[in-house]
């Protein structure tokens, strides 16, 4: 998958997809119903195009159904890619991998979100000893670069748990070793406060799902699920060491949204996990 430059591409692409899929359309009939090249789709949907052509994309978007509001909107989306680095973040923080700015973005815009955590705690509800660990891990990091990934952290929680109008709406699922892996740490209380915290809001719910549960949907995977405003749209976020996977894709949505709601019922509420 090609490294798109700002969320806004991924708007559009799925914007364009879920209109195609709504006709009922595989991209070979879109492309014959709507008299363009197979590859103009493709191209579109699958991130192929850093800066769409706003006028390509109006008109694709209304051959495929879209009221005149949606289309306009989205030849603004595409005028944004072209003048703007539409992350929202500084590209002068070098030690920002390019396919994670997308993330930021997507963090900033969602109206909810849904993560289930493996092994580490959920990048927005760390503690600054948990992140500064985390962070001394890499022995390539000089101390300057850590403190410009602290400070980056820092940002991104401030920015969306302290938002003005409150944080978004956020249910997040802990497996028991993110908290069991650092209990002997001596950062481990600051992170335990910090998730009650963040658990008193009203918005926020945090679970732990113990050992006990055993085998359950989520194992193999971390993983976030986004919500926006835009009516269906939803994105999944999966994150490696290296690299970054996302998926818009209807199909996997429904996949992962199952494993959460799955992996939910053996869960229990962070106060009544044994770290409390």
């Amino acid at each position: 998958m090609s490294r798109p430059t700002s969320f806004t591409q991924w708007r559009i692409a799925s914007a364009i997809r879920r209109l195609r899929e709504n006709k009922g359309w595989t991209v070979r009939e879109a492309a014959a119903n709507m008299g363009v090249p197979k590859d103009a789709i493709n191209h579109i949907e699958n991130l192929r195009v850093q800066k769409p052509n706003p006028m390509v994309v109006r008109g694709m978007a209304a051959k495929l159904g879209a009221d005149e509001e949606v289309a306009l909107e989205l030849e603004a989306m595409a005028k944004q890619c072209r003048n703007l680095d539409a992350t929202g973040w500084s590209t002068s923080l070098e030690s920002v991998p390019h396919w994670f700015k997308p993330v930021m973005s997507m963090e900033a815009e969602a109206a909810s979100h849904r993560a289930f955590s493996l092994n580490v705690i959920y990048g927005l509800f760390q503690s600054e000893g948990y992140m500064r660990a985390m962070l001394s891990l890499d022995p390539s990091h000089p101390e300057e670069k850590i403190a410009e990934n602290l400070n980056l952290r820092r940002n991104r929680q401030r920015d969306i748990l302290g938002h003005p109008d409150g944080p978004p709406d956020m249910t997040v699922l802990l497996s028991e070793e993110c908290l069991a892996r650092v209990e002997h740490e001596d950062f481990f209380q600051e992170q335990v406060e910090r998730l009650l915290e963040l658990d008193d809001l009203p918005q926020i719910g945090i679970f732990i799902l113990p050992f006990s549960a055993g085998l359950h949907q989520s194992i193999d995977d971390s993983y976030t699920i986004f919500g926006f405003e835009e009516p269906d749209m939803q994105v999944i976020y999966l994150e490696s060491h290296l690299i970054g996977h996302f998926e818009t894709a209807k199909k996997e949505v429904e996949h992962f949204g199952r494993m959460f709601t799955g992996s939910m019922v053996a869960a229990v509420p962070l106060g009544r996990s044994r770290f409390v």
